[in-house]
């Protein structure tokens, strides 16, 4: 038997990472790569969903997977690389804004998503951001109110989630992306995602660009312009010591946006 097939798994918000990746799947770029496979949506909820949103009510190892989901992760075994992308997978955006950053079943889908891809070499991606434009654009999407001051126990952290889906899956790499300045990340991110570093970057560029063509990629500023400056700093100060953190926390690697090769910015077109 050769090497275990290549899987990066995309969890969580923002939902900016996954429309990228569905997106770049239907170029011409990859949609001709006989070896890469994108998991796409309608896939997804209709062999991975259910089981993974089990979590701990299922045990994976005492339970035997229905025909149709082996089959399908049979099929995946086909491809060196297989690329899925789920910006909701750890829990609906709504479970979210009422948790903090981490939602109640987070951490055990994580484990079941690691579960179910054990026979491949999983690579989980979580994409993060300042906690306060990640709730407000959460916020925005969904409108509902958010009010920092629900948070009486302080800024929530990204540093408890990753710990916490770290020891969920022990045997898996997991990889921290800083979504801060997207426009500095999502070129090397979808290099890193899709397992290609021999391909016409300048033709990825474009692809990206027109895969965001219709995007923001921050919340509206006109959120914020009555919060409170102190309030604003508490978010940036928590952001900064969670990315410090992060980095030391063992088998995790964190790509800061604020430290990757200025030849990576995603390069947008001169408006004329």
């Amino acid at each position: 038997m050769g090497e275990r097939p290549v899987v990066n798994f995309h969890i969580g918000a923002p939902r900016l990472a996954s429309d990228v990746i569905h997106a770049l799947a239907r170029t011409k770029l990859l949609r001709g790569d006989i070896g890469h496979k994108t998991i796409a949506k309608t896939e997804f909820q209709k062999h991975l969903r259910g089981i993974i949103n089990s979590g701990s009510k299922s045990d994976l190892s005492q339970h035997t997977l229905p025909d149709t989901v082996s089959t399908y992760l049979a099929d995946l075994q086909d491809y060196s690389v297989v690329v899925g992308s789920q910006h909701a997978m750890l829990g609906h955006p709504k479970e979210v804004l009422s948790a903090g950053l981490l939602p109640p079943y987070a951490v055990a889908r994580s484990a079941q998503l690691c579960k179910l891809l054990a026979d491949f070499d999983l690579n989980l991606h979580l994409v993060i951001t300042n906690q306060l434009d990640y709730l407000t654009g959460l916020s925005a999407d969904f409108q509902k109110p958010f009010v920092p001051t629900d948070f009486v126990s302080g800024v929530p952290s990204w540093t408890e989630l990753v710990h916490k889906i770290q020891a969920a899956c022990p045997n898996h790499q997991l990889i921290v992306w800083d979504f801060e300045r997207p426009e500095s990340v999502l070129l090397p991110f979808a290099l890193a995602m899709f397992n290609i570093f021999e391909t016409d970057i300048q033709q990825l560029n474009a692809a990206i660009v027109r895969s965001l063509a219709s995007k923001e990629f921050a919340p509206d500023p006109a959120t914020t312009e009555a919060m409170p400056e102190h309030l604003i700093e508490e978010f940036d100060d928590q952001y900064e010591r969670d990315l410090l953190q992060i980095e030391t926390i063992e088998n995790t690697i964190l790509f800061r946006s604020d430290s990757l090769p200025q030849d990576m910015l995603i390069k947008f077109p001169v408006q004329t």
